[in-house]
């Protein structure tokens, strides 16, 4: 059950982002921009290329990775070691290497997808972000303040409580019973799969509609007033 979990894991960031843009009735494909590339960062980011966005940079312990017409995924993850650092030497001459620190920020994105540390963007960098979607894929990619300021300055914010529900989600329905008895195990990890999934959905159009309607704390009113599922 630990290689479910890990499965589920790596790709609830994916569903997240493409449940949302299909919420917002998005259909041309998007920039994305993927900061951190470790396990859920290469997930994501192939995840989302297979479904025809373009990844225009990446971001690991060394800095920014940035090509305007693409990126290809798989290349970098033929050039990525375990602890998710890409070779450079490995690359096409047409990848730009950019600075440490934020450079991902000054990268033209409509999503970005937040793989790696706490309090990536913080609230000197919030006048920085160009994506119209923030996915937090890793835990407290922003803060309750700077979570606030991006989505009075229009940009919608898919904060990491409904984002990571994957792992709790599928912990919670194996323990409580919800998870159908006796299926065999590939049988039972595509039925948790789409269901975890649905609930992923479904959360992230209930965000983007309180998003579009002015809601100052999304999650903290579907808590309240609509029984979120986690």
């Amino acid at each position: 059950m630990g290689a479910v979990l890990q499965d589920h894991v790596r790709h609830h960031v994916a569903t997240a982002a493409l449940s949302t843009l299909e919420a917002q009735q998005v259909t041309a494909p998007q920039r994305v921009v993927v900061q951190g590339f470790g396990v859920v960062g290469r997930a994501a980011a192939l995840h989302l290329e297979r479904a025809g966005h373009r990844i225009v940079a990446v971001a690991d312990v060394l800095g920014t990775l940035t090509d305007p017409a693409g990126l290809s995924t798989e290349g970098l993850i033929a050039a990525t070691s375990t602890d998710g650092t890409v070779d450079r030497s490995r690359l096409p001459a047409q990848v730009r290497s950019l600075g440490p620190d934020r450079a991902w920020l000054t990268v033209d994105a409509d999503v970005l997808v937040l793989a790696a540390s706490a309090d990536a963007i913080d609230l000197d960098s919030v006048p920085d972000v160009r994506a119209r979607v923030i996915v937090e894929g890793g835990n407290l990619s922003c803060g309750p303040v700077p979570r606030r300021l991006l989505r009075e300055a229009g940009h919608t914010v898919l904060p990491d409580v409904v984002v990571n529900v994957g792992g709790a989600a599928l912990t919670g329905a194996i323990l409580t019973g919800v998870a159908p008895s006796g299926l065999p195990a590939p049988r039972l990890a595509d039925w948790l799969r789409t269901w975890i999934a649905n609930k992923i959905r479904r959360n992230c159009a209930l965000v983007t509609e309180l998003t579009r309607h002015g809601s100052p704390g999304p999650v903290a009113e579907l808590l309240a007033h609509r029984a979120v599922d986690r």
